[in-house]
């Protein structure tokens, strides 16, 4: 016989669900921030995902789940100028989680990744 009510055994149901999800948690994340350090529009590109038209001295920041990221940084259309730049990004360490008594977790996110994008990282071409 359950002594305990429906309700009451439907909430210690929940919260031992989002226990669980707390504790095993979603995959590693690393942030990733590129700032525009020139006097031009630019646009990037991250790994297939892209930010357009990040204005002169702005920046874009993002999550990504996978370590290596591969970054194109375009001049963006309609200005005198053009250009690219390309590059392999790494995080450089991995979030770090302390747990006490498997229940009071603390997790220090990965370090962020950046990039200030320069004039001098541009290579002039041809393509937009």
């Amino acid at each position: 016989m359950n002594v305990l009510p429906r309700s009451l055994n439907k909430i210690i149901l929940i919260i031992f669900m989002l226990f669980l999800a707390v504790r095993i948690g979603p995959g590693q994340s690393y942030w990733l921030k590129i700032t525009n350090k020139t006097e031009h529009y630019i646009h990037v590109i991250v790994n297939n995902r892209s930010f357009l038209y990040v204005a002169p001295d702005d920046y874009i920041r993002g999550s990504f789940a996978v370590r290596e990221l591969q970054v194109k940084v375009f001049y963006s259309p309609g200005q005198s100028i053009s250009g690219r730049a390309e590059r392999e990004l790494q995080a450089a360490g991995e979030a770090q989680t302390s747990c006490e008594r498997n229940v009071f977790c603390n997790t220090v996110p990965a370090p962020n990744v950046t990039w200030e994008v320069t004039a001098e990282d541009f290579q002039a071409t041809d393509e937009i």
